[in-house]
């Protein structure tokens, strides 16, 4: 029998590659501490307010982290943009185990709208994958939570009070009447800007809460890393913080610390 010479790339891409789990966790005190990124403009990584046509106002952006909240019942920030109208563009934050997801279209296009995922199922200082996924139509949201869409949902309406100057991209930190900051644990924080994620990818992404996935790596079922705009790997981080390809300069707020325990979620 003739030896034979497989070329492993012929037939496809690569096989997926999986980061960890022995990083370390972010560590949000819920009084003021945060992760932001300052704004570099309207075409910026973080900027999804565009309108198109018709229904369509919006890039898509996706996002996915690993959370465990000190307090379930606690209202906490996850994550918030600013724009250069003075308005929020949009923030996404819990009231209790409730996931909020405020949008604005700064063009004046559709203007406000909240959507509302209701019984996440979060318990005290338990970890849980969430991902969620905004379409190109304001109040157009997806949520998984440890893989799972969540069928819960309801419009609320407008989104309030989303008045800010700041125009910073912020991970633990909402601007509004009183502010509102993370309170609890936070590690791979993903983004994905002009991409939904499908069920597939979530699924890849999520691992069966069982592996971390390095999203800078194209493979089998995943070939959207060049979509890839924020990867806050882990609290004991290395470079500029960012380990997507963008390698944005992260400021860490009021000395925002690492979990030094090996708190992990898998």
């Amino acid at each position: 029998m003739s030896n034979i010479t497989i070329d492993p790339y012929r037939f496809g891409l690569p096989a997926c590659v999986l980061y960890g789990c022995t990083t370390k966790a972010w560590v949000f005190d819920g009084i003021n501490q945060f992760i932001s990124i300052a704004d570099a403009g309207s075409n910026d990584d973080f900027t999804f307010s565009a309108a198109n046509s018709g229904a369509d106002v919006n890039l898509a952006h996706s996002v996915a982290f690993w959370v465990k909240k000190d307090v379930a019942s606690s209202n906490d920030a996850i994550y918030s943009k600013g724009s250069t109208t003075g308005n929020v563009e949009y923030r996404i934050f819990w009231v209790g185990d409730d996931i909020y997801c405020d949008t604005y279209n700064s063009s004046g296009i559709g203007g406000y709208k909240r959507i509302r995922f209701f019984n996440t199922g979060l318990s005290n200082n338990t970890w849980m994958h969430v991902v969620l996924t905004c379409g190109t139509e304001l109040g157009e949201w997806t949520c998984y939570i440890n893989g799972t869409s969540l069928s819960g949902s309801s419009l609320q309406g407008s989104g309030g009070d989303m008045v800010d100057q700041n125009t910073a991209f912020n991970v633990g930190y909402m601007p509004n009447n009183g502010n509102w900051y993370a309170d609890g644990k936070m590690i791979h924080f993903m983004l994905w800007k002009d991409h939904e994620l499908t069920q597939s990818e979530v699924d890849y992404i999520y691992s069966s809460g069982t592996n971390i996935i390095n999203p800078t790596v194209n493979c089998v079922g995943y070939t959207i890393a060049s979509k890839l705009k924020l990867w806050l790997a882990n609290g004991s981080y290395t470079g500029t913080g960012d380990y997507s390809a963008s390698s944005h300069t992260l400021i860490f707020n009021n000395s925002i610390t690492h979990d030094s325990s090996g708190d992990t979620p898998c």
